[in-house]
C-alpha cells in the first residue's frame, strides 16, 4: 500500500499475486527434477538424504535469502494526492504505540470484523488449496502409481494464474466491478472446480480441476489482499492481512 499510487494499485496487487505464483512454480519444478535424480536416498554430511528431505533443505536456503534483502527496502510513502508521473514519495514515519495499543484500536474497529467474516467465508474454498498442497500429491501417487508426475499438475496452477491475474484485473478494472462480485464471481468459480476431480478420476479431470482452481483464484484472491490492505487504517496494514491468511490455517 505504502509503495504503491492509487492509479496503479490494482495491478501492483496483481504483479504481487504473480510473484507469489513463479515461487510456486519454481517450486514445482524443484521437486520434479530432484525426485527425476534422487530416486534412491543419497548420504550427505553424514546423514541419509530423501528427495523429500533435500527438497526441505532447499525452502530453507531460499527463505533465508530474504533477511538480507530486506535491508535493501526503503521505508517511504508514495504520495497518492500528487499526480502518478511525478513519482513523488516521502518518508514514512511509522505509527508510535506497542502490540497492546495496536490490537486495542485494530479490533475496535468495524472494519476489521466485517473484514474478519469476509475472510471467514473464504474458509471452504480456502480448503482446496490445502487439498491441493496437503492431499492432492498422495491421492495422486495412490490413483495413478507411485511415479506419477503429481508436481507437474500443480505446476498448472501459478502458470495459468499468471496469465489470467492481469487480465482478470483489467477486465474489472475496465468494468468497474465492485469488490463483493468480483470475490464472489471468484470464489464460485473455485468451488465447482473439485467436481471436475469428482466427475473424472483421470488425468484429465486432475487438469481441468487445477485449471479451473486458477481461474477463480485469479479473480477473487488478488481482490481479496487489496481489500484487507485498503481496509486497513495506516500503519495497521500488517494485523489486517494476517486476519486475511487465517482461513487458510483454520
Amino acid at each position: 500500500r505504502r509503495y504503491t499510487h492509487e492509479d496503479n494499485r490494482g495491478y501492483a496487487f496483481s504483479f504481487f499475486y504473480v510473484v507469489l505464483c513463479v515461487a510456486c512454480l519454481v517450486g514445482s519444478i524443484i521437486i520434479n527434477r530432484v525426485r527425476a535424480y534422487v530416486l534412491e536416498p543419497i548420504v550427505m554430511f553424514g546423514m541419509e538424504w530423501s528427495w523429500l528431505r533435500i527438497v526441505l533443505l532447499m525452502c530453507v536456503l531460499s527463505t533465508a535469502y530474504t533477511v538480507p534483502a530486506t535491508y535493501c527496502l526503503r521505508d517511504i510513502q508514495v504520495l497518492s494526492d500528487r499526480p502518478l508521473k511525478e513519482r513523488a514519495y516521502c518518508q514514512y514515519k511509522p505509527k508510535q504505540g506497542g502490540l497492546a495499543d495496536a490490537t486495542k484500536e485494530v479490533v475496535g474497529q468495524r472494519r476489521f470484523w466485517r473484514l474478519a467474516a469476509v475472510t471467514l467465508m473464504f474458509c471452504g474454498v480456502r480448503m482446496t488449496f490445502r487439498h491441493l498442497d496437503a492431499t492432492f500429491p498422495k491421492y495422486f501417487e495412490r490413483t495413478f502409481g507411485a511415479q506419477a508426475p503429481f508436481e507437474l499438475i500443480l505446476c498448472i496452477n501459478p502458470i495459468v494464474t499468471m496469465i489470467a491475474t492481469p487480465v482478470a484485473t483489467g477486465l474489472l478494472l475496465h468494468y468497474k466491478v465492485r469488490y463483493d462480485k468480483a470475490l464472489v464471481f471468484g470464489a464460485f468459480v473455485s468451488g465447482l472446480s473439485i467436481f471436475c476431480l469428482a466427475a473424472w478420476e483421470s488425468f484429465s479431470g486432475a487438469v481441468l480441476f487445477v485449471c479451473a482452481l486458477s481461474i477463480g483464484e485469479a479473480i477473487w484472491s488478488p481482490k481479496l489482499y487489496e481489500l484487507s490492505t485498503m481496509s486497513a487504517p495506516e500503519g495497521r496494514e500488517g494485523m489486517y492481512v494476517a486476519i486475511t491468511m487465517a482461513p487458510m490455517y483454520l
